[in-house]
């Protein structure tokens, strides 16, 4: 029923549903988080407010919905919207101003310390009381741009993009978040403008948590659908003795639909000029899959001044059944009706293992060192068959197998100054080897082999409230396909960036803040041909 009322609304009309957020004093507040829910709190849809407070949900189909309006520093709003049926402007909302108490002091609006390259921010008491696990922890302190699904344990980024996960420095998987008990959080760094030892990540969340000497916490996290089986199951586990840790995490999330089916549209464009349209009426069918999500960590702090970590992570996806069967019908001609079948069978394994060191030396400077190990393997059959009685159409059948393996290593140092300044440059490589197979009545075998390496120095800054990325980053690219060989590819990024007290990049800016980045791609391959590739020059003016 469920999934045939998604089909029904498909078709529906659409609507917007906007509004204004302001405080007291009716001004306009920025990145406060709107999410919109269903009335029993199924997530709908998250956006974060523009500089002048506005919202917009576009596409929205008809029905009864509930909007969560969240800030730091103001106390949590909802509205609930029943019978929405037309564009429906909001017009002003008024959020409260909240006071929080921090470390014995209270203060008005945010928990946080602003530093040149991240903002700490602390959870207060109340905040930590009313949340279960790392990740419903985010939806209390309503970071900007942080969305949170907390009906899967889902963290999202608003307008997309790369969030990037770690606990105590280390990467981290969404199931290593969601074991960490919001009393063993001391703090929340909050990178929304990351330098480039992270990537392409447009925000980073590091978890600093506690580490006792002695003790330990077990901890389970189950949801069951009562109609369906649509299960969320969390298994987590911590022992300290002494300097070592060790822990576990495991989630299974087991998915079995009787019934499900799809309405399609699709239309072809033929040579010959004309158009043939076609309906697809679904009929009930199945769909069955279940997730496995494993982590096993071991980690030494022999000194205040070393880290060692070492995470065995298993991920994996079994899905037996993701079947669609139907009738085609062509829009122009009810007489031309086809039978169709469209089954899948697909799984994936992925273990890995990550080692991670950190040393920090004398004088403030810091090295890294990260080595990850990988092997993923997939296998997918589909099945796609179009019929009349007695005969059959279309026959396609495909099987694919593929195989790879994948060692990535990363070395970093950084150096801090007086003032927040610092200079940081690393090494990452990375080397890959896959092989896949694919059989459709023919066999093809490809194997391939990628090596990418990348090198960067930064320097980041700040003179007075102006703070300042210098940097430059060079990627080197090569890629073999059985005997076909592409030429290595080396590519030099340059990357300036300012920006005034907090240094802030997000896609709707705003905050009395002033942000210029440029940004230069310079390309070479083996042969030495050379030839710029992008240039991009962006200043944003925040009031």
């Amino acid at each position: 029923m469920l999934l045939g009322s998604m089909a029904q609304n498909a078709f529906a009309q659409k609507i917007e549903i906007k509004g204004t957020v302001r405080d007291a004093s009716d001004k306009s507040i920025e990145y406060v988080n709107v999410v919109l829910q269903t009335i029993d709190s199924t997530f709908v849809a998250g956006v974060t407010t523009s500089p002048e407070g506005e919202f917009i949900f576009k596409n929205t189909a008809a029905g009864d919905y509930r909007l969560v309006l969240s800030s730091i520093g103001y106390n949590t709003g909802y509205i609930t919207l029943n019978g929405v049926k037309r564009h429906t402007d909001l017009g002003p909302i008024v959020l409260d101003s909240a006071s929080i108490a921090l470390e014995g002091v209270t203060i008005t609006g945010s928990s946080q310390i602003s530093r040149a390259d991240r903002k700490l921010v602390f959870p207060s008491e109340r905040q930590m009381k009313t949340s279960t696990n790392g990740v419903n922890l985010l939806q209390e302190l309503m970071l900007p741009r942080i969305l949170v699904n907390p009906m899967n344990n889902e963290i999202g980024l608003s307008g997309g993009g790369e969030l990037q996960l770690r606990i105590n420095g280390v990467k981290a998987e969404i199931d290593e978040i969601k074991a960490i008990r919001p009393a063993d959080i001391i703090r929340i760094e909050y990178h929304d403008n990351p330098g480039l030892r992270y990537g392409n990540a447009e925000v980073v969340l590091d978890y600093i948590v506690r580490r006792p000497e002695t003790g330990g916490n077990f901890g389970a996290d189950i949801s069951q659908g009562l109609n369906t089986m649509w299960g969320n199951y969390n298994l987590y586990g911590k022992v300290n003795h002494k300097k070592s840790e060790f822990g576990f995490s495991y989630y299974m999330g087991p998915r079995d639909f009787n019934g499900m089916y799809r309405d399609n549209e699709e239309e072809f464009h033929l040579a010959d000029g004309t158009t043939l349209r076609r309906l697809e009426k679904g009929e009930p069918s199945k769909a069955t899959m279940c997730q496995h999500n494993l982590n096993v960590n071991y980690s030494l702090q022999a000194s205040e001044n070393s880290l060692f970590s070492a995470t065995f992570r298993l991920r994996g996806n079994n899905q037996p059944h993701w079947d669609y069967k139907g009738t085609l019908y062509n829009a122009n001609d009810e007489t031309d009706v086809v039978d169709m079948t469209d089954r899948t069978d697909q799984s994936w394994t992925r273990p890995s293992l990550d080692l991670y060191y950190q040393q920090n030396l004398k004088n403030k400077q810091t090295l890294v060192f990260n080595v990850v190990g990988t092997y993923n393997r997939e296998k997918s059959q589909r099945l796609y068959q179009e019929s009349t009685p007695g005969n059959i159409l279309t026959d396609i059948d495909n099987n694919i197998r593929g195989n790879k393996y994948s060692l990535i290593a990363e070395a970093i140092y950084e150096k801090q100054y007086s003032k927040g300044n610092a200079l940081s440059f690393g090494l990452s490589h990375t080397q890959s080897y896959s092989n896949n197979e694919y059989r459709n009545g023919h066999y093809y075998e490809t194997n391939m082999h990628q090596e990418n390496t990348y090198i960067f120095g930064e320097y980041r800054g700040k003179i007075d409230k102006l703070n300042y990325r210098l940097g430059v980053a060079m990627t080197r690219f090569y890629y073999n396909q059985s005997a076909r060989t592409n030429l290595p590819r080396t590519t030099v990024s340059t990357r300036v960036s300012f920006c005034t007290m907090p240094c802030q990049t997000t896609p709707t800016s705003a905050g009395r803040e002033t942000s210029i980045t440029l940004l230069l791609h310079w390309a070479t391959s083996a042969m030495w041909s050379k030839q710029w590739t992008h240039s991009r020059y962006v200043v944003a003016t925040r009031i």
